[in-house]
């Protein structure tokens, strides 16, 4: 009996075939060709994990900085809006009110 010894790319195949987990492609082990390698999602994972603590603090210092501004501002927004709608409404109700029509007068 002889003793089988698998290569380095048998073994790539089988991890990739036989060893996924997950209910994803239904493949029968058919389907090889897989990704090896850590290629450009490493250098980009380690720089996201150094830049998105600094953008998180980024982005609290200027909520911080701005609040009291976003603050007077939504006061003003809320007044100016309160006293145009309030002004709207009275002119529709003062419009809505029928006058008296003027008779006409009938020319002889």
């Amino acid at each position: 009996m002889e003793l089988f010894i698998p290569s380095q790319s048998d073994l790539r195949a089988y991890r990739s075939i036989m060893l996924q987990h997950g209910s994803g492609f239904d493949n029968d082990g058919y389907y090889v060709y897989n990704q090896d390698g850590e290629g450009f999602g490493q250098f980009f994972g380690s720089l996201l994990k150094n830049i998105v603590p600094l953008f998180s603090r980024g982005i609290k210092a200027t909520y911080d900085i701005a609040k009291p501004h976003l603050q007077k501002a939504a006061r003003e927004v809320v007044s100016n809006g309160s006293k145009r709608l309030l002004n709207k409404i009275s002119g529709d109700i003062v419009n809505s009110i029928e006058r008296p029509k003027k008779r006409r007068r009938r020319r002889i």
